[in-house]
């Protein structure tokens, strides 16, 4: 299992995100893959969010959109 991005590394995606950005890699500067994360039908309280996957290093991250 690869190690977890830093806490600095998921600031910039998060920026990286909001600006709408090409998202890449912070450790391997490869393209990202964007899948959203879709929640329960049964959860009242629904984030927008996005599970950032780099298929060359392994690392991911679940991040919130707004």
């Amino acid at each position: 299992m690869s190690e977890p991005y830093t806490p600095r590394e998921e600031a910039l995606l998060r920026q990286a995100l909001s600006r709408g950005s090409t998202l890449t890699c912070p450790r391997c500067a490869s393209p990202l893959r964007p899948t959203p994360v879709i929640p329960p039908p049964e959860v009242s309280y629904v984030r927008d969010r996005v599970l950032l996957e780099c298929d060359r290093c392994s690392r991911r991250t679940v991040l919130d959109k707004a």
